[in-house]
């Protein structure tokens, strides 16, 4: 596993991560101690989860997986803060307050079993809530030694910057990543989010690289054009079969080859499932660096699925600026012809 620094900083991690959204829910913390044993022995030292995942369940799992391996030091671990934990929450136990951030990540360090977080991240933007506050809460929660490095989660590229620049000029913790949704059907980051992020030396952290499963399957009904029909994509999709190729493989095809992506995290339901993901990793997903080109006819095509519709007839040539052998390039067109094909059906009225 070649590993690689997240962001301007010093912390090594995988170009794969294991995702915990499914810790607890369905997965059982059986197979989840499995999965993170069998990803630790294949190189994979990154893990991320959050408070609010089956509400903190997925903490807890994934902090008996920890305890299992060799030693604790060895791996990074990745949380977040933001979301209640329960419906029951009051208005301070939400949000990024510094009431709530220093509340949250002191339970969240109970329920993994630890004394520090590696990477603790702002899992959405609170724009009613100053800058200064959340940076000065997260700085303090580093200088106490409960967390190493800061980052955030689905901000926008100008929030980003912002706590960059009051970082720098008070003083403060700064963002060492990002983590955004990124795949074949949604590259709206590639507009302001990537450029601010190779600017600042952010490092880019992608997540849902199958659309949350809609981009797993390799065979669309063309008669799924109605609202229904719609629905019943995103129903099924956790039974959508990967009858050809492994969620890596996916995630390598449609939004890990970016410059500033350092890792794209994968769900894992089953160790089965992981298993074949492990193979594609180190069969080649680490990836190779590219500038983007300007004249990517894909980029430009897949901001939303409105304007995507207009795109039918584009080629199903390799964008200029991403670079990969023969049978990943292959995988690419193939998935790039099911997108097509997944636009006629969502976007038809």
């Amino acid at each position: 596993m070649n590993f690689r620094s997240l962001g301007r900083s010093g912390l090594m991690v995988s170009p794969l991560a294991i995702g915990t959204f499914n810790f607890s829910n369905p997965t059982t913390e059986t197979d989840s101690i499995a999965i993170v044993e069998r990803a630790y022995d294949a190189g994979v030292n990154f893990f991320d989860t959050s408070n609010n995942y089956n509400e903190g369940q997925s903490e807890i799992f994934l902090g008996h997986a920890i305890k299992r391996l060799p030693a604790r030091h060895k791996v990074v671990i990745s949380s977040k803060v933001h979301f209640p934990i329960d419906a029951n929450a009051g208005p301070n136990e939400q949000s990024n307050s510094r009431v709530n951030i220093i509340r949250t990540c002191e339970e969240s360090l109970k329920r993994l079993g630890t004394d520090y977080i590696d990477l603790y991240q702002l899992h959405r933007p609170s724009f009613h809530v100053p800058t200064e506050e959340t940076l000065g809460a997260m700085t303090d929660l580093i200088r106490q030694g409960k967390v190493r490095y800061i980052g955030c989660s689905t901000h926008p590229a100008w929030k980003v910057v912002e706590g960059i620049m009051l970082s720098e000029s008070k003083g403060l913790a700064r963002y060492i990543s990002e983590q955004p949704p990124y795949n074949l059907l949604d590259r709206r980051i590639e507009n302001e989010l990537v450029p601010a992020c190779l600017a600042y030396g952010v490092g880019l952290i992608p997540y849902a690289p199958l659309a949350q499963g809609v981009l797993g399957r390799t065979e669309l009904s063309q008669r799924l054009a109605c609202r229904a029909a719609r629905r019943r994509i995103y129903r099924t999709r956790q039974r959508a079969g990967h009858r050809h190729r492994t969620q890596a493989d996916r995630a390598r095809e449609g939004g890990g080859h970016h410059a500033c992506a350092t890792r794209r995290a994968l769900g894992q339901g089953s160790a089965r499932r992981h298993r074949a993901d492990l193979r594609a990793a180190h069969d080649g997903a680490t990836g190779r660096s590219h500038s983007r080109h300007e004249n990517d006819p894909v980029g430009r095509s897949c901001g939303s699925l409105r304007q995507a519709r207009s795109a039918r007839q584009r080629s199903h040539e390799l964008p200029q600026w991403l670079h990969l052998d023969e049978a990943a390039a292959s995988s690419w067109r193939d998935s790039s012809r099911n997108h097509d094909a997944l636009t006629r059906c969502i976007g038809a009225r």
